[in-house]
């Protein structure tokens, strides 16, 4: 696979991910939270960090592609 090619599939793959993440971020500040099951709110701050660390991990991806490869970002 081409870098241009892998760049792209980064970027959807950050912007798909931005989205969900947003939503996360909604229903946790949102008063339906507190309705779950605690082992739920726990799970899912869980998995909020996960994902934003995964958000972060594509995201250095896509800049080390920026300024090692051949193309401008």
């Amino acid at each position: 696979m081409k870098e241009q090619e892998i760049k792209e599939r980064l970027i959807e793959e950050k912007t798909q991910l931005s989205e969900k993440l947003e939503k996360l971020r909604n229903f946790i500040a949102s008063d339906e939270f507190t309705e779950i099951d605690s082992v739920q709110m726990t799970l899912l701050n869980i998995q909020i960090k996960s994902m934003e660390t995964y958000s972060q991990c594509l995201l250095e991806r896509i800049v080390r592609l920026c300024v090692i490869g051949e193309h401008k970002c």
